[in-house]
This record gives structure tokens, sequence and C-alpha cells, in this order.
């Protein structure tokens, strides 16, 4: 039978770590500002570890801890939706479709919008902070339209970006922080995976490992896609080998 404690109502988020409450016993999730204090704590430990082995543990916990942060921040970005026959319902449609490049100076991101450029003036709203941003495109007669990254890869100066509105497509120009700064991609967990991984490498589990434990950690941790590309690569690599050894 399950433990009633770890029951969670409908529609309401698991996440992984979690909390005993003392006054009760009741396991709830740990709270955002918990989750930041242990994923700082976490880090500091990591660099106090004389083990490599401990160090390593702690490189594995921090990655995880990155992780759903990274998950709680997107889940707070999206819009709540509203009970069904609400008269408070807030119709919403999320931009999944777009287009980007990066300058030294400026990263782009194209959104096409057909007739965006003859809605009226204050129907395309954008906020930009430090390392985020969101846009809404507000329609009369269909569902309003959103996009927010809530952890850009890098910093951008606030006062320096922008929207320009075409008659078929929206561009945003977000303005780099530091010029020359080479992104790679739009949200930060690619480049804070590789920095941990780095750190594995350099410092912890992975340190001095070879050629084919590098490749099978890669592995182990790839999403779906990425577990596909690799074995598509090996098997290339082994067929390569192969004719080679014929020749």
């Amino acid at each position: 039978m399950s433990d009633p404690r770890f029951a969670s109502k409908p529609d309401e988020p698991r996440f992984s770590y979690t909390h005993v409450d003392p006054d009760n016993g009741n396991i709830r999730a740990l709270s955002a500002s918990e989750l930041e204090e242990a994923l700082q704590e976490t880090q500091q430990l990591k660099k106090e570890a004389q083990c490599d082995f401990t160090r390593a543990l702690l490189a594995k916990e921090e990655v995880a801890l990155q992780t759903e942060k990274i998950t709680r921040e997107q889940m707070a970005a999206a819009p709540e939706a509203s009970a069904p026959g609400s008269s408070s319902t807030r119709h919403v449609s999320i931009i999944s479709k777009y287009a980007w490049d990066e300058t030294d100076k400026f990263v782009s991101i194209y959104i096409d919008l057909p007739g965006v450029g003859n809605l009226p003036e204050g129907s395309v709203v954008s906020e930009f902070a430090k390392a985020a941003f969101s846009l809404s495109i507000r329609f009369e007669e269909k569902p309003c339209q959103e996009l927010k990254m809530p952890n850009l890869c890098y910093e951008v100066e606030t006062g320096k970006c922008k929207v320009v509105v075409k008659a078929e497509r929206l561009v945003v120009k977000l303005k780099k922080a530091q010029v020359g700064q080479k992104w790679g991609a739009l949200h930060d967990a690619e480049r804070k995976k590789k920095e941990m991984r780095d750190e594995r490498v350099q410092n912890g589990d992975l340190k001095g490992a070879t050629t084919e434990e590098l490749l099978k950690d890669m592995y182990d941790n790839a999403d779906a896609e990425g577990k596909r590309s690799l074995r598509e690569a090996m098997a290339s690599g082994q067929a390569k080998r192969q004719n080679e050894g014929r020749t």
C-alpha cells in the first residue's frame, strides 16, 4: 500500500526534493527558497570537498537541484488556466515555432505572425529582465499569443532590448550584456549542463576517464533525442572502422 503522505492532489506537480514537516510528519515539496538554499550549500560543499568521490557525488546532486530549479521556474512562467466555463477563462496560445540567430552584439528571435503589423497600438507587450523576457500579442478574435523565456543563456541589457513589429513578423532583439559572448542556445540549461560536466571531467568522477567511459556517461545523461543521435554516430563510426579494416 502506498504511503498516503506522498499522495498528491489532481494536477498537482510532483517534485523530486521533499521535506518532512516536523509538526505533522507529512511530506511536502521544498519551497523555492529552501531549494535555492540547498543548491547554494551543495555548491559550497563541493568547493570545500577534499575527496574526488565526494566532489563527484555533490556535482551530481548539483545537476539535479539545478534541473528542478529550472523546471519550477518554467512552470511558474507558464500561464494559468481558469476552470472551463468560467467567465475569467484566459485563452492563451503558447508560441512554440520561432527561429533565432546571434551576432556579437545581439540575439534575434524571429516569430512569424500573419497580420501582426495591422494590430492596434499596444497589442504587442514585452518585458525584459536581466536574463529573461516575456512577449504577449493580444488579438481581438483569437487567443492571446505568448512566449516566455525565464532562463536566457546569458544576461542582456534590458534598456537596449526591443521588439520590432513588421507586417507579418515580430523580431525580438536581445542586446547582449557582454559583446562578443557566444550563446549557442537561447536557454541556459545546456550551458549549465556543459559547465557541470566540465567540472566533473576536471575535478570529479570523470577525471582521467577513458573515451569509452566519457561516451557512456554522455549517453546515460542524454535525453531521448540525444541518445538517438549518439547511437547513430556510434553505428556510423563502427561501420567506417569495419570498412577500413577490409581495405
